[in-house]
């Protein structure tokens, strides 16, 4: 049998008592609220050093980023945002440069790949140039010697610079870039990931395509493509993680391997020096190749391959889409100056 026990006034909570559970609650979740926003603060919105800061460089308006040294003639770092990210995208960097004296600039360049003036167009290469303009002229930054890193798009960026730039640069580093935008644009339009996608997407923009891909405007964009520079140009290493672009890999790189091959293999071609072998380049597109008996590490990661052709270095480590900052810096430090 069943017993319905009915609830006396005197049982039920007071007004007041209520209120006051009710405040407790919205208490606690306040508090919740406000530690998870400054872990978030903490952990996943890196801030700038104190001593960068942003402004404006004449006569086109290019916003930068950047760090001016404490003495004159020291060395300049150029460091390129990726393809979606514009000047403000924080850069690791930046810290080292300050902390060593060197002069830091982090420059705009047309912003995010999604229009024609992005995407190594012609302005790109200007506004670089102008960057570099600048931080010689007002910073007092060694001319002899200038450094660029770039990373995904940035390195895409930073080989179009090493071709077509003004400046004589000492060292360039591109890392996991995208040198072919007319097979990149195919890979990321196969893709089964969104985001991926979306780069397709953002090609077409930037080479003003409509129903169809616009091949020349695409490989006037892709150093691939590029006429290579006659006069001598600095040092050049290519940096790919050999997981990039595999579908099976985890995280998923949206660029192949093969665009930091192919662009290797093009500039040793015009250097009259053996390249990468077609055999082994294929192998390096696929999860299980074999390793080589090599023992050598790069960054605390394993060299797939490490080839040079004259200035131009090439080196597939065991990663994905990534910069080993660690490598930077060290090569970074160990940089000459530029030919002349």
């Amino acid at each position: 049998m069943h017993l319905e026990i009915p609830l006396t006034d005197r049982d039920a909570p007071s007004t007041s008592a209520r209120a006051w559970r009710l405040w407790v609650i919205v208490t606690c979740v306040a508090i919740g609220l406000i530690v998870a926003w400054r872990e978030f603060r903490q952990v996943d919105v890196p801030t700038w050093p104190a001593s960068c800061v942003e402004f404006e460089i004449e006569p086109d308006g290019q916003r930068c980023i950047g760090a001016q040294a404490k003495v004159a003639n020291r060395p300049l770092l150029v460091s390129l945002h990726t393809w979606s990210g514009d000047y403000r995208q924080f850069d690791s960097l930046a810290a080292w440069a300050i902390r060593n004296d060197w002069n830091y600039i982090h420059p705009d360049f047309q912003g995010p790949n999604v229009s024609e003036r992005a995407c190594l167009s012609g302005e790109v290469i200007r506004d670089i140039d102008q960057a570099i303009d600048w931080a010689i002229e007002r910073w007092g930054a060694d001319r002899d010697r200038i450094q660029v890193v770039g990373e995904s798009g940035g390195g895409h960026a930073a080989l179009g610079y090493w071709i077509a730039g003004k400046h004589p640069i000492a060292s360039t580093q591109a890392w996991c870039a995208m040198t072919d935008l007319i097979a990149w644009h195919a890979e990321c339009a196969a893709s089964d990931i969104p985001k991926f996608r979306q780069h397709a997407d953002d090609i077409m923009r930037c080479t003003g395509s409509v129903a169809s891909l616009n091949q020349e405007q695409a490989a006037l964009r892709s150093p691939l493509h590029m006429p290579l520079p006659e006069r001598a140009r600095g040092a050049l290493s290519i940096f790919a993680g050999i997981t990039d672009g595999q579908p099976n890999a985890d995280p998923r790189g949206p660029v192949p391997v093969s665009h930091s091959i192919r662009f290797f293999n093009r500039v040793a071609a015009v250097h009259g020096t053996p390249g990468i072998e077609d055999a082994l380049a294929m192998t390096f597109q696929h999860a299980n190749f074999p390793w080589p008996k090599s023992t050598e590490m790069f960054g605390g990661r394993r060299v797939a391959l490490r080839r040079q052709s004259k200035n131009v270095t090439v080196v597939l480590f065991d990663g994905g889409h990534e910069r080993l900052d660690g490598v930077v810096v060290e090569l970074l430090s160990q940089a000459g100056t530029s030919p002349r």
